[in-house]
C-alpha cells in the first residue's frame, strides 16, 4: 500500500479566488473590475519578487475567465467560484485551455513558434484560451522578436499572462504591448495573519505543532515580503520538530538569524566601546557557525529598529 504524498504548504494553500490573494488587493481589484465591465485585455505582464503570487493570479485569471458560475465578493465584485468544472481542472492542472511556458529553460526562437502554432486554435473546453509564461525576461532576443506580432494581435480569445521577477530586461516593445502590474513585497504583519490562520488549521487537523506568536513573527521577518518563503520555512520547522509548541528560539535556530539579547548585547558593546566584548560575542558566533554577512545583516536590522522607535516609540 503506497502512502500518498504529502503536499507543500504553499501548494496546498495557494489561493483558490481572488477575494484569497492577500497583499495584493490593488491588483485584484483592478481585474475583477475589468471583468465586471467586460474589458479584458490580450496581453497582462505580471512583475515582482518572487513568492508574491505572480503565477496565483495568472491562474485566477484564467479561472475568472472561464468560470460557468461566477460569484460575487463582499466588493460586490466577480470572483471565480473554484467549485465548477473550469476552476477544478485549472487548479488540478489538467485544463486543456491553459498553457504554461517556462521560459527559463524554454528560450528559443523553436519554442516560441511552437506556440504561436498552439494560438491558432480555438478554445476546447472554456472561453478562453491562456499563454501563461514564467520568467519571461530569460527569452532569447530572437525569441522576443518572433513572439512580437502574435502578442500585438492575437486570434480571438487568447490571452497572454507575462510574468518576471527582472521587468528590467524585458523588451519595450513588449511591455507596450501589455496591461502591466506590478506585485509588492507583501507586509510582514499580512504574512504572519496568513501563517497563524494556516498554523491553526493544521494543528486542529493534528499535523503541526502549536507556535508563539513570536516564532511565527520571525518567520515572516525572514520571508522578505514573500508567502511562498514563508510557508515554506513554517513547512520545513513544524516538520523539524518534535516539541507540542514552537518557541522563538527554535526558530531562530533553525533560520540562522540572532537573538535580540545577543544583538542587544553586542550594540551595547559597540556603543560604549567595549572592545574585548564584542570580539567575544564575535568568536561565539563564529564557532556556533554565523558568517559575517548573517551578524551585519541582522546588526543593521536591529539598529534601525532601535532608530524608529527613539523616533517613535508607537513603532
Amino acid at each position: 500500500m503506497t502512502v500518498p504524498a504529502r503536499q507543500n504548504l504553499y501548494r496546498k494553500y495557494r489561493p483558490q479566488r481572488f477575494s484569497e490573494l492577500a497583499g495584493q488587493e490593488h491588483i485584484s481589484k483592478t481585474i475583477q473590475s475589468a471583468v465586471a465591465s467586460d474589458r479584458i485585455s490580450h496581453a497582462y505582464m505580471f512583475s515582482g519578487p518572487r513568492g508574491t503570487g505572480k503565477t496565483s493570479s495568472a491562474r485566477l485569471l484564467a479561472k475568472i475567465l472561464n468560470c460557468t458560475d461566477l460569484q460575487k465578493d463582499k466588493n460586490g465584485l466577480p470572483d471565480c467560484c473554484g467549485v465548477c468544472d473550469n476552476c477544478r481542472r485549472i487548479e488540478e492542472m489538467t485544463f486543456m485551455d491553459i498553457t504554461e511556458i517556462d521560459a527559463a529553460s524554454n528560450n528559443g526562437v523553436d519554442d516560441i513558434r511552437q506556440m504561436r502554432e498552439q494560438v491558432k486554435y480555438k478554445p476546447a473546453q472554456g472561453k478562453y484560451k491562456i499563454f501563461i509564461i514564467d520568467e519571461v525576461h530569460m527569452l532569447s532576443g530572437a525569441a522576443f522578436n518572433a513572439f512580437l506580432k502574435t502578442l500585438e494581435e492575437p486570434p480571438e480569445k487568447v490571452i497572454f499572462v507575462l510574468a518576471t521577477t527582472d521587468p528590467q530586461k524585458v523588451p519595450a516593445t513588449i511591455i507596450s504591448r501589455c496591461q502591466c502590474f506590478d506585485f509588492h513585497s507583501v507586509s510582514r504583519r499580512t504574512i504572519q495573519t496568513r501563517l497563524e490562520e494556516i498554523v491553526k488549521i493544521e494543528h486542529e487537523a493534528g499535523q503541526f505543532p502549536e507556535f508563539e506568536p513570536e516564532a511565527l513573527a520571525m518567520i515572516a521577518e525572514c520571508a522578505s515580503g514573500g508567502f511562498r518563503d514563508a510557508l515554506s520555512i513554517l513547512d520545513q520547522i513544524s516538520s523539524s520538530s518534535m516539541s507540542e509548541k514552537i518557541s522563538l528560539d527554535y526558530v531562530l535556530e533553525m533560520t540562522r538569524r540572532l537573538s535580540y539579547s545577543t544583538l542587544k548585547e553586542l550594540t551595547s558593546g559597540i556603543f560604549s566601546h567595549n572592545l574585548a566584548n564584542i570580539v567575544k560575542i564575535v568568536n561565539e558566533l563564529y564557532v556556533k557557525g554565523y558568517e559575517p554577512l548573517t551578524i551585519g545583516r541582522d546588526l543593521l536590522e536591529y539598529m534601525r529598529r532601535c532608530m524608529l522607535l527613539k523616533i517613535d516609540p508607537n513603532a
